[in-house]
């Protein structure tokens, strides 16, 4: 929680141009960091701004990772679900777990679309799984503005 607390006490302008900068340098860490972000502003009221901004963050570090070539030295981690399940499947399970957990599926979305980048043949479910990421931060946006609202 500390590594966020520079985005919660800061601008929200200055907070959108710190995360979108690591996202050239460190998709995966960008992510995971827009995603504790929105988790942390989850009982806060008024701060709409900024969960917009660590959505989009999270999406596009998301994209980036679907996009990248370059193999991850980890891969996936043995019984990662998102990464054995087949295909077909996938959707429905992605959708299953951002309605139960959006923070949860989120995190363990990020985590396999991280160990799948760059593999061949995973193009398919690196997308599903980007846009179930995308699903969960706006359940996570739209959630929070319910519970203020």
């Amino acid at each position: 929680m500390s590594d966020i607390t520079r985005y919660l006490n800061t601008s929200v302008s200055d907070a959108k141009i710190s995360l979108e900068g690591g996202l050239r340098n460190d998709a995966p860490s960008t992510g995971r960091d827009a995603l504790a972000l929105l988790e942390a502003l989850q009982d806060r009221e008024g701060q709409t701004s900024r969960r917009k901004v660590a959505a989009s963050v999270l999406r596009k570090a998301a994209k980036t990772l679907v996009e990248s070539e370059e193999l991850d030295k980890h891969g996936v981690a043995a019984g990662d679900y998102y990464a054995e399940i087949p295909t077909g499947e996938l959707r429905e399970w992605v959708q299953m777990t951002v309605e139960d957990d959006p923070a949860k599926a989120a995190r363990e979305m990020l985590a396999t679309l991280t160990g799948l980048r760059g593999e061949h043949g995973t193009t398919s479910r690196r997308k599903i799984l980007a846009a179930g990421i995308g699903k969960a931060a706006k359940a996570l946006t739209e959630e929070t503005t319910l519970c203020t609202g």
